[in-house]
C-alpha cells in the first residue's frame, strides 16, 4: 500500500455512502474508516459523462500522524489540450442527532458541508472527505480524457489519477424536471447579519444572489412567496413575513402595497427562477391574516376559517387588487395560490372563490392527500404534489393521474418531508436523493417538490438539528453559500432524470428504460428506536442506485452504438 512520508493515504470513496471515522450506527448505511483502511487503496477514478453533465466522486484521506495542512488540486486535459473545469471541495461534518423529533437526541458528526478548497488539517486516524466535481461543457468533444487530483502536505505528495471518457450525448441545459424547492428570504438576512429594516434592500438582495444563482442552477422552477404573515405558523426559526403589507382603513376598507412582493419577484426572475410563482397562503396551517389597522394604529391579526364569509371578506378584495397587479406585471399567467397539505376539500374551496373572484385567470397550486388523484376535480389545479411514500412501485393510479396532466399542461410533482423514507436529511445516505429522481421518472411525474431549501436554524454550521423533525429536514445547504452531499444528490439524481428522457428519442432505447424502471422495489420504511425514518434494509439502496446507474451507462452505449458513434472501452 502505497502512501506520503508523512503518512498520509488517500482512496476514492463510495459516491453513495458517507464515510465516517467510528460510528457504525444502523439506522442508515455508511462506511467507516476502519473498512478503508482493511482493502488496498483505490487510486484511479473513471468516470464516463455526458456534454453538458457533472460527475463527482468523494476522495477519502486519513494519515497516520497528525497533520498541520491536507491541500488539493486537479487537472484533467482531453488529448487535444481542452482543460474542463474541476471543483475541490473539503467535506466539513455538522452534528446531527437520530430520531424524531432530533432536537436534544444524542448528536453525531456527519460529513455534508462542501466547505470549498482552502487547504487544513488532518488529525491521525481521522476520515477527511474531499469531493471532487468534474464539469463537463455542453461543447466538449467526446472522447478521452485524462489528469490527476494531486494531495499534498509536508511529505510527497499522493496522486489519484482521472481517465474520464466523454460520451457523444449531451444533457439539457437545465434539468426539464419540475424542481420546487421553499425558498426562505428571510433566514439568509438573518444569517447575514441582516435586520428587519434592511429587508429587500439592496444589502440584502445582494446577499441572497449566490444562494438563488445556485438553486437556478440546480433548475428552480418555482418562486416561493407569502402574502400574507406567517402562513406556516412559525415551523421556522425565521418566521415568513408577508411580502403585501396590509392596511385596513378606518371605514373598514383594505389596501394592498405590493413593493416587497415585486422586488422579490422580479429578483428571482432575474437569476432565471421564471415558470411559477407560488403565492402562500389563502389557507394556510392557522389562517390568520395580518393588517395594519388605520382605527387603532397597530397590527391586528385575525383568524378566519376558510370558505366563511369572514374568509371571503378578507381575500375577495385581496385577489381584486392582485389580479390586475400581476396582470400589470405580465406574470398573472404563471403565478398560483397555493397550499400545502391540504385536502381536496379544502383546495376546491379555494380554486373555487379564486375563479370566482379572478374570472379564471389565477391558478391554484397544491400539495394534497394521495387519494385526491382519483377524483377530476384535481384538474382544476395547476401544479399537484403527492408525499411520495404514498406511493408505491406497483401503483398504477398515480402514474396514470400524472400521465393525464401531463397531456393537459398542468404539473404533478412527488415530495418528500419529515417523516419519510428515503429522503435528503443529513443522516441519509446520498443514494436517497439520487434515487428520488429515479422514482420520479417511474411514474412519469413532472419533478419533485421540498421544503426547504433555506430555512435555517440558529447554529447551521454546527449542527442540523431543528425541533421537530429529523436532522437537516429544514434545509438542504449552508451558509456562505455552502452546497452539502444531499443536494448534489438530489441534482445527480436529476441528471439521472434527464438521461433517461433524453434517450426516450430512440424507441428501443425507451423500451429497454421503461423495463429498468420496472425493476425498482418499494423501499420500505423503518423507524430508530428515538422516531426517526430510517433505512430499513428492505432494499439496499446504495446498491440499488449503483445498478440502475450501470443498466442506464448500458443502454446509453447501446443507443451510440445504433447511431454509429464512438466509445471507448468502460471499466
Amino acid at each position: 500500500m502505497q502512501h506520503s512520508s508523512a503518512g498520509l493515504h488517500a482512496t476514492v470513496g463510495d459516491p453513495h455512502l458517507h464515510t465516517v471515522t467510528g460510528q457504525s450506527d444502523t439506522d442508515y448505511p455508511r462506511r467507516t474508516l476502519a473498512e478503508l483502511r482493511a482493502r488496498p487503496e483505490e487510486r484511479t477514478w473513471r468516470p464516463v459523462a455526458w456534454r453538458g453533465d457533472v460527475v463527482a466522486v468523494p476522495i477519502v484521506l486519513w494519515a497516520d500522524e497528525d497533520l498541520p495542512e491536507v491541500a488539493a488540486e486537479a487537472r484533467i486535459t482531453s488529448a487535444g489540450g481542452r482543460t474542463l473545469p474541476v471543483r475541490l471541495d473539503f467535506v466539513a461534518e455538522v452534528l446531527a442527532a437520530r430520531g424524531n423529533p432530533s432536537l436534544g437526541n444524542p448528536q453525531q458528526p456527519v460529513p455534508d458541508v462542501l466547505d470549498g478548497p482552502t487547504p487544513r488539517p488532518l488529525p491521525r486516524d481521522q476520515a477527511l472527505t474531499m469531493r471532487v466535481a468534474v464539469e463537463v461543457p455542453q461543447d466538449a468533444e467526446p472522447g478521452r480524457y485524462s489528469g490527476a487530483i494531486e494531495i499534498r502536505t509536508s511529505g510527497e505528495p499522493l496522486s489519484v489519477a482521472v481517465e474520464l471518457e466523454v460520451l457523444d450525448l449531451a444533457l439539457p441545459a437545465t434539468t426539464t424536471a419540475w424542481l420546487d424547492l421553499w425558498q426562505n428570504p428571510f433566514a439568509i438576512a438573518r444569517v447575514h447579519g441582516i435586520g428587519a429594516d434592511g429587508l429587500w434592500s439592496e444589502t440584502h438582495l445582494e446577499a441572497m444572489r449566490p444562494y438563488y444563482a445556485l438553486l437556478a442552477a440546480a433548475g428552480q422552477k418555482v418562486i416561493t412567496t407569502t402574502v400574507v404573515r406567517d402562513p406556516w405558523a412559525s415551523q421556522t426559526e425565521d418566521v415568513y413575513e408577508s411580502m403585501v403589507a396590509w392596511r385596513r382603513a378606518a371605514d373598514g376598507r383594505l389596501s394592498f402595497d405590493f413593493g416587497d412582493f415585486d422586488t422579490w419577484v422580479s429578483f428571482l426572475l432575474g437569476l432565471g427562477i421564471d415558470r411559477q410563482i407560488d403565492a402562500y397562503g389563502m389557507v394556510g396551517w392557522a389562517n390568520t391574516v395580518t393588517f395594519f389597522d388605520e382605527a387603532t394604529g397597530r397590527s391586528e391579526t385575525v383568524t378566519v376559517e376558510p370558505g366563511t364569509e369572514p374568509w371571503r371578506a378578507l381575500w375577495g378584495p385581496f385577489l381584486t387588487a392582485f389580479v390586475p397587479h400581476l396582470e400589470q406585471h405580465g406574470w398573472l399567467e404563471r403565478t398560483t395560490m397555493a397550499l400545502d397539505e391540504r385536502v381536496l376539500a379544502d383546495v376546491m374551496a379555494v380554486a373555487d372563490f379564486v375563479d370566482e373572484v379572478s374570472g379564471g385567470r389565477l391558478g391554484v397550486s397544491a400539495a394534497t392527500d394521495y387519494d385526491s388523484m382519483t377524483d377530476p376535480a384535481l384538474d382544476r389545479v395547476r401544479a399537484v404534489s403527492v408525499r411520495h411514500d404514498t406511493v408505491s412501485m406497483e401503483d398504477g393510479v398515480f402514474a396514470g393521474a400524472a400521465h393525464r396532466r401531463s397531456g393537459l399542461g398542468l404539473v404533478t410533482t412527488l415530495y418528500t418531508c419529515t417523516g419519510n423514507f428515503p429522503n435528503s436529511f443529513t443522516r441519509s445516505s446520498p443514494a436517497e436523493g439520487v434515487w428520488m429522481g429515479w422514482k420520479v421518472e417511474r411514474f412519469g411525474a413532472s419533478g419533485l417538490l421540498r421544503w426547504a431549501y433555506d430555512s435555517f436554524n440558529a447554529e447551521p454550521l454546527v449542527t442540523t438539528d431543528f425541533r421537530s423533525w429529523e436532522s437537516g429536514d429544514a434545509f438542504l445547504v449552508y451558509p456562505g453559500p455552502r452546497s452539502s452531499v444531499r443536494f448534489e444528490a438530489l441534482r445527480e439524481g436529476l441528471r439521472d432524470l434527464d438521461r433517461i428522457r433524453v434517450l426516450r428519442a430512440d424507441p428501443q432505447a425507451a423500451v429497454e428504460l421503461d423495463a429498468l424502471l420496472a425493476t425498482m422495489r418499494d423501499e420500505g420504511v423503518g423507524y430508530d428506536p428515538l422516531g426517526g425514518v430510517i433505512d430499513p434494509r428492505v432494499i439496499d439502496l446504495p446498491a440499488e442506485v449503483a445498478r440502475l446507474q450501470r443498466g442506464l451507462l448500458d443502454i446509453a452505449i447501446a443507443h451510440l452504438a445504433r447511431r454509429g458513434a464512438a466509445t471507448l472501452d468502460r471499466p
